[in-house]
């Protein structure tokens, strides 16, 4: 039995998939999944066990905290200026989900998008936990999918690769380009 070409090189041959990068991609993983952590005081308990002096162990300054909160005020606001649709489009991209692995490692980026396709084909529910569930279930019928061959996928990601291009656009322009370098405070 002759195995199946990837979703994204099959994707390619027909029509290019959008993969981000540069800069604005480091931003935005950045935000949607360390952000927090970068921000947040470290714990004193682990460096009075461990007979460590400050920031030895590799901890963040106060002004590391600084500057990584002041950074993701400073990405919010540029998220806001693309508006709630392509805020959203980012958001299902890059938010860190577990999804099924071969899955992700077949979409990449696109899969947080091509998940949230196949589940507003069923309908999304209003209430968060709802829709987490709605994804999960998405994501593993898509992952057998896959495992099947089915074109599913290829329809799906050549629909979601158009709207994280013109997301991650309008967010290229909000941060003043591609050029810019990443922010300070992002590690």
């Amino acid at each position: 039995m002759p195995t199946a070409k990837p979703i994204i090189e099959v994707a390619e041959t027909a029509s290019p998939i959008f993969v981000p990068h540069g800069n604005a991609d480091k931003e935005l993983e950045w935000l949607f999944t360390m952000a927090e952590c970068d921000i947040a005081p470290r714990s004193a308990f682990v460096a009075s066990l461990a007979h460590v002096l400050p920031n030895e162990s590799g901890d963040s300054t106060m002004e590391d905290r600084v500057e990584a909160s002041h950074a993701q005020r400073t990405l919010l606001r540029w998220i806001q200026e693309v508006g709630n649709h392509d805020a959203g489009v980012l958001k299902a991209a890059y938010v860190a989900r577990p999804w099924p692995l071969m899955l992700r490692e077949e979409l990449g980026r696109l899969t947080g998008v091509v998940v949230r396709l196949a589940a507003a084909e069923i309908g999304l529910p209003e209430d968060d936990r709802e829709l987490d569930t709605l994804e999960q279930r998405t994501a593993i019928r898509l992952n057998e999918a896959l495992a099947c061959g089915s074109s599913t996928l290829v329809r799906l990601s050549h629909s979601a690769s158009p709207l994280l291009r013109k997301a991650f656009v309008a967010y290229v322009r909000e941060r003043g380009g591609s050029k810019k370098p990443v922010l300070r405070g992002i590690p």
